[in-house]
């Protein structure tokens, strides 16, 4: 991630406009987008697709520009934001539990596909399809990443009464092996460790270019076997 300091500092820290990425955004951090961003610069996949766009969606587009990248980004989201039919290549208004699974099973090695969805598992939900059947009908080699996965923690306290749990049934898959499948970077995780910051950085003491505050994330990139 230090690599791509120069293209990170060139990112507003305010909202310019309704397209552009920043980082002083409440929804995605800016370790999360940091990362993503890395990820798709690094990674080149031919299909970035997205349940749930917004912010994450805005930086992936950044990074694809930037870098005159072929990257397709197809997004599934309800009801998005008007200013997403510019930034996506495809956007599907609709739930992802009405889908054919076919849709996720197309995605192939070096795909990237990230989940931000209601983070509630209930009969026939988004998180219930998604570890039921898009999960294990996924191509080897496809990485894919989990918003809001506080492991190994818990979710915060604050967070109580929105009744997560979601990163449950990941603990669960995890604890059973997970079909092999690679742990690539759990965001939250990392934001514990003092050399990850300094990695991040560049160097130690280094200002960050999203500006003061903590290190936070909540993204759990995998990669499947």
């Amino acid at each position: 991630m230090a690599g791509f300091r120069d293209d990170f500092e060139k990112i507003s820290l305010h909202k310019q406009n309704e397209y552009d990425p920043f980082w002083g955004n409440t929804a995605f951090s800016p370790f999360d987008s940091s990362v993503l961003y890395s990820l798709i610069v690094s990674r080149k996949p031919s299909v970035y697709m997205e349940v749930g766009a917004g912010n994450s969606t805005k930086f992936v587009r950044r990074a694809i520009n930037d870098h005159g990248l072929g990257t397709r980004i197809v997004s599934i989201d309800p009801h998005p934001w008007t200013t997403m039919d510019r930034v996506c290549d495809e956007l599907v208004r609709a739930c992802v539990e009405t889908l054919p699974v076919e849709r996720f099973a197309a995605l192939t090695r070096g795909d990237v596909l990230f989940i931000d969805n209601s983070h509630r598992c209930f009969q026939n939900s988004d998180v219930t399809f998604f570890f039921t059947e898009i999960l294990p009908n996924l191509k080897p080699g496809v990485i894919y990443g989990i918003h809001d996965i506080f492991l190994p923690r818990d979710y915060p306290q604050s967070w109580a009464m929105r009744f997560y749990n979601e990163q449950y049934l990941l603990m669960a898959y995890l604890l059973g092996g997970a079909g092999g499948d690679e742990i690539l970077f759990p965001v939250s995780y990392m934001s514990y460790r003092d050399d990850v910051k300094t990695a991040l950085l560049g160097k130690p003491g280094a200002k960050a270019p999203w500006g003061e505050g903590p290190l936070q994330g909540g993204a759990f990139w995998m990669v499947k076997a």
